[in-house]
This record gives C-alpha cells, sequence and structure tokens, in this order.
C-alpha cells in the first residue's frame, strides 16, 4: 500500500535521521501538501478550491552541466558495501502487513485503492458501478465451433497453451479442459519471474 511504501521510505535512507520520526498521513482525495525540506514548514492546499493557495516561485530552467571533462576513470559497482541489508529488504515480502488491508469481497481491490469506499458487504463502489461491455452477444457457440475441428478423442493433446501458474492462466487451463473437453500441452517461459 501507499502508506507501506510512505513508511519505508520514512524509516530508511537517512530520511528519520535528518527529520525525525513525523507520522504518515492520509491525505482526503484533492488535496496536496507542500513540505519545505529546508524549514520543515507545511503548506496544505485544496485542488477543488477556487480560493487563492499557495503560489509556488518558478524554478529556473536546469543547466546541463559536464563534469567529467578530463576525469573520466573506470566506475565502481553500483551496489556499495553494506547496502546488503536495505537491498534483501526491498525484495522480501511483508506478510504481516499486508494481511491487515482491507480488501473488495468481489473484486480484492485494496482499501489503498484511490477513491475506494466498501458497502456493508465489504463490496467497493468500483465493483457497484461497474458495466460490462461488449457482452451482450454470445460468443460461446462460434469458440466452440473453432475448437471442434481440433478436439481430439484419443486423449492425446489437442491445443497447446502458454501457461503462467497464475490466476489468469490457470483460470483460463480450467475452462479449456473443463468447460470445453480440451486436451491441452501446457508450456511455461520462464524468463526470471515465474516462481
Amino acid at each position: 500500500s501507499e502508506e507501506f511504501i510512505a513508511r519505508s521510505f520514512r524509516d530508511g535512507a537517512g530520511v528519520k535521521a535528518r527529520y525525525g520520526d513525523r507520522p504518515v498521513e492520509w491525505m482526503k482525495p484533492f488535496t496536496g501538501l507542500c513540505y519545505d525540506l529546508g524549514t520543515g514548514e507545511r503548506s496544505g492546499f485544496d485542488l477543488r478550491s477556487d480560493a487563492p493557495g499557495l503560489s509556488l516561485a518558478k524554478a529556473e530552467a536546469f543547466a546541463i552541466v559536464d563534469h567529467s571533462k578530463g576525469k573520466a576513470k573506470a566506475s565502481a559497482p553500483a551496489a556499495a558495501i553494506g547496502d546488503e541489508g536495505r537491498l534483501r529488504n526491498l525484495v522480501e515480502f511483508p506478510e504481516e502487513v499486508m494481511r491487515t488491508i482491507k480488501r473488495c469481497t468481489k473484486c480484492l481491490l485494496p482499501e489503498t485503492f484511490p477513491y475506494i469506499n466498501y458497502d456493508g458487504a465489504g463490496v467497493c463502489n468500483y465493483c457497484h458501478s461497474y458495466k460490462p461491455k461488449g457482452l451482450t452477444v454470445d460468443k460461446r457457440p462460434a469458440f466452440e465451433e473453432v475448437l471442434k475441428q481440433y478436439r481430439r478423442n484419443d486423449g492425446k493433446q489437442d491445443c497447446i497453451v502458454a501457461f503462467s501458474g497464475g490466476r489468469d492462466s490457470s483460470y483460463g487451463l480450467h475452462l479449456l479442459v473443463k468447460e470445453f473437453g480440451m486436451t491441452p500441452l501446457t508450456f511455461t517461459y520462464d524468463w526470471g519471474l515465474v516462481t
């Protein structure tokens, strides 16, 4: 969630040491906050308000300065010694934090999703306002006609299916086997992200 990301930023990379243990605060939609890192002064504003608000001085354009003249040398590795713990934290999954996040009982959108609200049954406003598009024509008979051309009755594979192991491809595989009677040969291309 955004709160977890904000807390992680606050607690790491020297931010807490420099600016103190400031709380992570929720902000109302259509509002903003300017924080002066030099003085610590905060100025809030509302994007829907017509009242004159915060005015920011226009920054000068950045000039490109070439610092490499006569100083070219081999660069050092990007990860410095002592970064192992910080880098390990980037790939660890904070399961205990994720389990506390409220989610829609129908579509699983988290409470951190922008402008989300839940009814008494835990169903979000996005599910209530969802209108399916392009589902007025039943395409199943036409799809079954295409599959009929390839379906075999001898138990051997009759189609090839890319399978990631995720929710979508697992459901697609279920449909092909159980609903459409196909016998697929599945394959997975692992490019480093398949778990």
